[in-house]
């Protein structure tokens, strides 16, 4: 695919990086044998000689600015306004657009320059030579920690580039950082490394159902443990999405907190965010609640000194999240009543209000069946 970047008014001096989106053309091979499901990931490197050749072409623009074949140089930076996490949105009126302008008279300008010029140099580098950056490992920002001054800067401007060439954050050879977690039934075979066995781990709740091997003892059958510690991080959510994809008929289950953030985190796997919403492979469509939610813990059943109140930002956050998902029609009605629930009551609790190893895992063996049941009923209704 040929670059795409259009020269305005004034006749060359001004380039834009908008484009029709480049085509995520990543392939799952099955690579099975042994009666072991293995699966690689492989990015095309047409992909990345794309990006390159972008890249290459605003080093040239400003070179022709630094030599006077042009007189100034527009670079125009895609972005989406910020409506929240757990709020996607196709729509137009959240993509904003910003001029960033070589040369400049004003120190500010200036530096947006050498900030995007700089950063684009390192995604260069990193694509011609094949090696990965992270931004936990802040590979990028250690390198120009003067210019850079914030981690969030790189953030910024590293999302902002992505967005405006329509790729993934993969396809510029940075990413961030995994912190999820996984215990399980898997074992993951990577070419020429050792294969990984996530039949431990390690955290919280996590922790509980992985050291009493629940992955394995569930009387819904063996399954895989996988925790994001939170609001879940783009190859957490990769991963769910690569295993939804490969494997439809395994069904994904979500246990989070009774609490506004708990049901926000729910639409960030499922929904994806309106900030990535040019990253189409980390949605995880599929993903069924299955608790904790309010009918688990009616008083009576719960010791009520277990409930914590909502604090004032809980309240802003619950109201903001059912006015931006009923605007964008993503609003599950279950959602909204529980978040109502908890308005109304003005309590929220954490998954450990269920109880120790032994309450929580009788607790999922029950809602697991129950769901599973469900499952099966539905698709059998379907067949008929």
């Amino acid at each position: 695919m040929a670059s795409q970047f259009k020269n305005v008014a004034p006749e060359e001096s001004q380039i834009s990086l908008i484009h029709s989106p480049l085509h995520i053309n990543t392939q799952i091979c099955d690579t099975s044998g042994d009666n072991k499901n293995r699966y690689t990931m492989v990015a095309t490197q047409n992909q990345a000689n794309t990006v390159i050749s972008r890249i290459e072409y605003v080093f040239e623009s400003m070179v022709d600015c630094i030599l006077g074949s042009k007189k100034e140089l527009v670079i125009q930076l895609k972005f989406r306004t910020d409506l929240g996490k757990g709020f996607p949105s196709s729509d137009d009126s959240t993509q904003k657009l910003r001029n960033i302008i070589f040369p400049s008279k004003n120190p500010r300008e200036a530096w947006k320059f050498t900030v995007l010029i700089r950063i684009l140099e390192l995604c260069h580098e990193a694509l011609t030579t094949g090696i990965l950056m992270t931004k936990r490992f802040r590979d990028i920002y250690y390198r120009e920690p003067e210019l850079f001054k914030r981690q969030s800067i790189v953030d910024h401007y590293i999302d902002e580039i992505a967005y405006t060439f329509g790729v993934e954050r993969l396809a510029l050879n940075v990413v961030a950082a995994a912190k999820g977690l996984m215990a399980g039934s898997l074992t993951i075979i990577q070419h020429g490394c050792p294969a990984i066995d996530y039949s431990f781990a390690t955290e919280a709740t996590f922790q509980t159902l992985a050291s009493s091997l629940y992955w394995k003892s569930s009387k819904a059958g063996n399954g895989i443990l996988i925790t994001a510690k939170g609001y879940p991080d783009i190859q957490t959510r990769r991963f769910l999405n690569l295993i939804a994809a490969k494997f439809p008929n395994i069904p994904i289950f979500a246990l989070m907190d009774f609490d506004p953030d708990g049901i926000a985190i729910l639409a960030v796997y499922k929904f994806n965010s309106a900030k990535l919403s040019h990253e189409p492979h980390i949605a995880v469509p599929s993903i069924k609640w299955l608790g904790i939610q309010s009918c688990d813990i009616l008083p009576g059943q719960i010791n009520s000194q277990s409930f914590m109140s909502l604090s004032a930002r809980d309240r802003k956050f619950a109201t903001n999240f059912m006015q931006k998902h009923s605007h964008t029609g993503t609003l599950n009605l279950n959602w909204k009543k529980e978040l109502q629930t908890m308005l109304m009551l003005n309590v929220k609790a954490e998954i450990q209000i269920l109880g120790g190893a032994s309450v929580l895992s009788r607790w999922l063996d029950n809602k697991l069946r129950e769901n599973l049941s469900r499952i099966e009923s539905e698709e059998n209704s379907a067949n008929r």
